[in-house]
């Protein structure tokens, strides 16, 4: 009786991992799940930081210009609709960044590199979300401001947007290296180096420039 009991029960299936690491097992399946949402966020990051961008320059008067003037000045105190900016480009942008790079850190990038470009990039996704709270005092284009202020929140825009930037940086380069080294992820190489060389470019680019029209308007003597 007990027997014939046993062969009705459905047989316990030990199943290999496959080349992925992942197991074709239900517990395999509930793990599959959150990572492939965490790959999700991390395609929508650069739509919702494009959209805020964009949106939350064609909100302001038209001395604004999306090329030559900082990107910060969206979410600054006097900034017209500054919630698009600082909650799309920066907050919600931040926390997609951030759900990537978990889900980066859960599949296990191989090796130093793979573990630091993960890291620095959970830093650039933290630093994003931080910069639609650590908002500037007033925009290039009002009269009177300097350098976007002196306030606390002005400084700590500053040391946010550093780490932003460094964790933006290392994160490229620490993740090119580990997907040359594993065979798996070594498709992902190329389209990482171009896509954040880009992203670094034009973002130092852009800082730049605006550092350089900040100079310009205090020394209005200066060719331009």
């Amino acid at each position: 009786m007990h027997a014939h009991a046993d062969e009705r029960l459905p047989p316990v299936v030990q199943t290999a991992p496959d080349n992925r690491g992942f197991t074709s097992t239900r517990l395999g399946y509930r793990r599959r799940v959150p990572l492939r949402v965490c790959a999700i966020c991390g395609l929508l990051s650069p739509l919702a930081f494009i959209i805020g961008w964009a949106a939350g320059g064609l909100a302001q008067p038209d001395a604004y210009s999306l090329v030559d003037d900082s990107v910060s000045d969206l979410g600054a105190l006097t900034a017209d609709q500054a919630w698009i900016y600082n909650q799309l480009g920066a907050n919600l942008t931040g926390l997609l960044v951030a759900a990537l790079a978990y889900g980066l850190w859960r599949v296990g990038i191989p090796g130093r590199s793979g573990r630091i470009g993960v890291i620095a990039l959970a830093v650039m996704g933290i630093g994003q979300f931080f910069d639609g709270w650590f908002r500037l005092e007033c925009r290039a284009i009002d009269a009177g401001c300097s350098g976007g202020g002196t306030g606390w929140q002005v400084v700590a825009h500053e040391i946010e947007s550093l780490f932003t930037v460094l964790g933006l940086l290392v994160s490229v380069f620490a993740l090119a290296r580990a997907f040359k080294t594993a065979e798996r992820w070594r498709d992902l190489r190329t389209p990482t180096l171009i896509a954040g060389s880009a992203t670094v470019s034009g973002t130092e680019g852009h800082r730049n420039r605006h550092a350089a029209d900040s100079v310009r308007r205090g020394h209005p003597d200066l060719p331009s």
